[in-house]
């Protein structure tokens, strides 16, 4: 193995602007060969509503989700945040699914907050998430 040569490796660089292709990079390294990086892009399903929020002094939380039958379905979250354990991502998302559009955002933030109760969010609030998702059921990130 040459030593002296640098490997370059591909950069993975996420964009969060509404885009109905977004999706995620994933790295995986195989150390059992080469030590080859390879990237996989796992496309999410396509969303028609697209929130963000910046919490002041925290982080970036970012909703997803479709409108249908007048109730929220599809709803993913992601952002730059952390979160412990991991499912309470999927445990937030699913207290928003099935919520009527027209839901008041104070009820979105007492079901956020009620489905991290076991979890900790470093970075965000259960308000911050009732925002982005206001955001998004009105168009942007206005």
């Amino acid at each position: 193995m040459d030593c002296s040569r640098q490997r370059e490796r591909p950069i993975a660089r996420s964009s969060i602007a509404s885009n109905p292709y977004h999706g995620t990079l994933h790295s995986t390294e195989d150390h059992r060969t080469d030590s080859s990086v390879r990237w996989q892009f796992y496309q999410r399903k396509n969303h028609a509503m697209h929130g963000e929020y910046k919490i002041p002094g925290g982080k970036l939380v970012v909703v997803d989700l479709n409108v249908t039958d007048g109730a929220l379905r599809d709803v993913v979250l992601s952002g730059d945040f952390f979160l412990e354990p991991a499912e309470a991502l999927e445990w937030m998302a699913a207290a928003l699914e099935g919520l009527p559009a027209d839901t008041p955002v104070e009820t979105i933030t007492e079901r956020v907050r009620g489905a991290a109760a076991h979890a900790e969010l470093l970075g965000i609030t259960p308000e911050g998430v009732a925002e982005a998702v206001r955001r998004a059921l009105q168009g942007g990130t206005a």
